[in-house]
C-alpha cells in the first residue's frame, strides 16, 4: 500500500502526518525522498531520518548535491 502525505518537513512532524493518513508503524516501511534533501537543513534532514529509523526493517532512497567547491576543476565548469 503506498501513502502520499503532503509534509513541510521543516515544520511538520513526519510520523504525524503519515498517522493522519493511515500510516501504521508495525509493518516495514520503504520510503523515496528524491528531489528533497538539497533543500532541507540538517536539523529537518536528521529528524526525518530518525523517524525512518525508528521503523524496524524500513528502508529510504533518497539524493543530495555536493557544493561546487567539493569537485575538483576539472568538475566545476
Amino acid at each position: 500500500m503506498a501513502y502520499f502525505r503532503a509534509v513541510d518537513f521543516e515544520r511538520d512532524d513526519l510520523g504525524e502526518r503519515l498517522a493522519g493518513a493511515g500510516f501504521q508503524q508495525n509493518p516495514p516501511a520503504f520510503f523515496t525522498w528524491l528531489g528533497v534533501v538539497p533543500y532541507l537543513t540538517q536539523e529537518a534532514i536528521g529528524n526525518t531520518l530518525d523517524y525512518m529509523e525508528s521503523i524496524q526493517n524500513s528502508e529510504v532512497v533518497f539524493d543530495y548535491m555536493e557544493p561546487p567547491e567539493a569537485f575538483s576543476e576539472e568538475f566545476a565548469d
